[in-house]
């Protein structure tokens, strides 16, 4: 159990092997491996309220965004230009920030289902970054409702159980 609050940079890999179990507490968990797969999950991942950064940039490739649940997600660095590409089905249970770079960071959602359980603006895509769909499908399911981001979307499903789901400007579904 990661007591606390703070911060942990990681900056080659962070793993959790079998059998092994991470509580992530309160920390802010800044991942900055470069080989494409800075964080590998065998074993249990309880987030908490924890939030994990992915930073790194892998000049080889793109950096994985391991398939997991997560409390908060970050994706870019301050001056990276990377494409991060989810590594499996996501569900994120507060946000998901791609951050604004002196670059360009972009999100591929490649074919996995990326959802966002949390209410407010759960999905924040800032200026100059990209969020890629290719043929994933995107929930909303908050139980208060939320704003769905503007994007293009390849399958958009909203299914809240309560609330009011509104939309931040224009966005394209197709699939």
């Amino acid at each position: 159990t990661a007591a606390g609050s703070g911060s942990i940079t990681v900056q080659n890999d962070l793993t959790i092997a079998a059998n092994q179990g991470l509580d992530a507490g309160e920390k802010i968990w800044l991942l900055q491996g470069s080989d494409g797969t800075p964080f590998a999950i065998s074993g249990t991942l309880t987030p908490n309220t924890a939030t994990f950064w992915y930073a790194g940039s892998n000049g080889a490739g793109n950096t994985a965004v391991t398939a997991s649940t997560y409390q908060a997600l970050i994706l870019g660095g301050a001056a990276t230009t990377e494409t991060y590409a989810a590594g499996g089905n996501l569900t994120v249970n507060e946000g998901l920030v791609i951050l604004s770079s002196s670059g360009t960071n972009t999100f591929d959602a490649g074919s996995h289902t990326i959802t966002f359980a949390g209410s407010g603006t759960p999905f924040i895509v800032s200026a100059t970054e990209v969020f890629t769909p290719s043929t994933s499908t995107v929930k909303y399911t908050s139980t208060s409702g939320a704003t769905v981001t503007a994007a293009t979307y390849n399958d958009l499903t909203i299914d809240g159980s309560g609330g009011t789901f509104d939309t931040e400007a224009s966005f394209t579904a197709g699939g």
